[in-house]
């Protein structure tokens, strides 16, 4: 169904028919207007997701310089500083995480590129796959690497690793031939730098790529939003559809910070084939708290349409204020507000060590959010939730 909601008396009562536009009357902080789910869209692109990509593409142009540093002469002065720009360019990321839609996302999804692998492959990491790279010497062709060989979850091997053991099974090639002997005795601190610096630019590749794909200058994959179902072949049929791709890249926020980042090492969410150790994020960096706090973040800029620091933008908050739903938004946001605060009072800054009292704690805080936005958000703006969500409150 499509909606839209018309201002009655001043701008307080809100009477609603079915066509496509949200119309609102003129407020203190934005003339007035038609508001539709194109508009909410364009607003989320230009003002949230394409600075969000372009702030990681520049942290990680950064991360290239110091890499590239720490490969030509190896220090432990070097290394920290390319060790802070890691950080930097991951916490970035993590905003993005909750950003995938269009190139970003699977080829299987609309527009999708899969570009988001080849910066970030978590839950799917493999350190063993690093080391035999790393054996390998021949990163001019790290394009050809696995992506769980080449992305950020590499970098926080091979940048944070404190030993200079390999991470493979004794009974692989790796281990048998010598190889990992031969290095260790010759300069494996050097091969590692290097191997550093061409992980380092295939990230900033993607990176760029993204930019490319969404700047509405390049790929403008921004017009997807703001003119869904135009063009030769719109990724995005209709208005509802586009916006629906943005509101379920939200969804990030319950299947893996809740349930995984938190949910696995507080025993509550059970582990996956794979094991409990796929859950755990950033090991050897220690960054998995700040990174589900960034992850939040970015929820909090997609849902308000607007950056943390910069003016207010239009964002699914404005979608409900229209529908006289402005009491639900705020309750939305205010329990936000305490999931970041359940999430920031954890003490360890690695979430698989954290304490279990804290660890549920937070679950349950960032619970209430998602329940909220899975059922009472979903169903006042007539949007879908993805299939690997669960209807009920879980």
């Amino acid at each position: 169904m499509a909606l839209s909601c018309a201002a009655l008396g001043g701008g307080v009562a809100w009477a609603c028919t079915n066509d496509a536009s949200f119309v609102k009357t003129q407020t203190e902080d934005r003339p007035s207007g038609i508001i539709s789910r194109a508009e909410i869209g364009n607003s989320i692109a230009v003002n949230v997701v394409l600075p969000v990509y372009e702030e990681f593409k520049t942290s990680v142009d950064a991360l290239v310089e110091r890499t590239d540093e720490y490969s030509r002469q190896p220090s432990p002065a070097r290394l920290e500083t390319a060790r802070e720009a890691f950080k930097k360019a991951a916490l970035i990321w993590q905003r993005a995480e909750v950003m995938q839609l269009g190139p970003a996302a699977s080829s299987m999804s609309p527009g999708g590129a899969a570009i988001r692998g080849r910066i970030y492959s978590w839950p799917e990491t493999n350190p063993c796959r690093v080391d035999q790279a790393t054996v390998g010497g021949d990163f001019e062709s790290i394009e050809t690497q696995p992506l769980n060989a080449r992305g950020l979850d590499a970098l926080d091997y091979i940048l944070f690793v404190d030993t200079d053991d390999n991470a493979c099974p004794a009974n692989l090639e790796i281990n048998t031939s010598g190889a990992w002997e031969q290095l260790r005795a010759g300069d494996l601190e050097g091969t590692r730098a290097k191997h550093t610096l061409a992980i380092a630019r295939s990230i900033a590749k993607a990176a760029a790529e993204l930019v490319e794909a969404w700047s509405p200058s390049a790929g403008d994959f921004v017009r997807q939003l703001r003119l869904p179902g135009t063009g030769a072949a719109p990724a995005y049929a209709t208005d509802r559809e586009s916006l629906n791709a943005v509101f379920s890249a939200l969804f990030y926020v319950e299947s893996e910070t809740k349930d995984m980042k938190l949910g696995v090492p507080a025993q509550i969410t059970e582990c996956s084939p794979a094991g409990c150790d796929s859950a755990t994020e950033f090991p050897f960096s220690g960054l998995g708290r700040d990174a589900a706090l960034a992850n939040l973040r970015g929820f909090r800029e997609v849902f308000r349409g607007s950056r943390d620091g910069e003016s207010d933008q239009l964002g699914f908050d404005d979608l409900l204020e229209a529908l006289g739903q402005k009491r639900l938004s705020d309750e939305l946001m205010l329990a936000l507000n305490a999931s970041e605060l359940a999430v920031g009072d954890i003490e360890s800054d690695a979430l698989q060590s954290a304490n279990q009292a804290e660890l549920a704690s937070a679950y349950a805080s960032l619970k209430t959010v998602t329940d909220r936005l899975k059922t009472q958000v979903a169903a006042v703006l007539d949007l879908e939730t993805p299939s690997t969500v669960e209807a009920d409150n879980d």
